[in-house]
């Protein structure tokens, strides 16, 4: 199963009085792999693994500059995600699901340019910090499914042997 997601949210990593970076995951994508077992003929528990990779912004803003960037980075972390659901199918070849996700993409070292706009952040282009950015993220996710099989109706049996025509 592969997925992705854009996520339109933020937050500040500290507050300041002098300035504030805030921080945002843009995309998230995963590639993962499930197991499960049928805890009834239309009831499926699983749970899955794989990996991760998350496109995020940070940036040091000046509040009393008119909310001038001092400076700013651009960058992805790798991961990996696990995670647990259910799947219940209400209709042959429908199903909805409800699954909960974990995202760790460890702690990575991240150089911040300066943008040049703000004194003391140092000219334009130039390494004005560099941070350590750890980055977990939990997910909640429902949906509906429709299995889709070429040549063939969902739900029907496709008999491949003769012999199983008597049973």
């Amino acid at each position: 199963m592969a997925q992705f997601g854009t996520i339109n949210s933020s937050t500040m990593s500290w507050p300041s009085p002098e300035f504030g970076p805030p921080f945002k995951v843009k995309d998230i994508e995963t590639v993962t792999g499930r197991l499960g077992y049928t805890i009834t003929p239309v009831t499926l528990a699983y749970v899955k693994g794989g990996a991760a990779w998350a496109s995020s912004y940070g940036a040091a803003v000046v509040p009393a500059l008119g909310g001038l960037t001092g400076e700013y980075a651009n960058f992805t972390m790798t991961g990996y995600t696990v995670g647990a659901g259910l799947e219940w199918m209400f209709a042959p070849g429908w199903s909805v699901f409800g699954e909960y996700n974990y995202m760790d993409f460890g702690t990575k070292s991240v150089n911040f340019p300066s943008t040049g706009l703000v004194p003391g952040f140092g000219l334009a282009g130039a390494l004005a910090d560099t941070n350590a950015v750890r980055l977990t993220i939990q997910t909640a996710t429902v949906g509906v499914t429709l299995q889709v099989q070429l040549g063939r109706q969902p739900g029907r049996r496709e008999v491949t042997d003769s012999s199983e025509l008597a049973n």
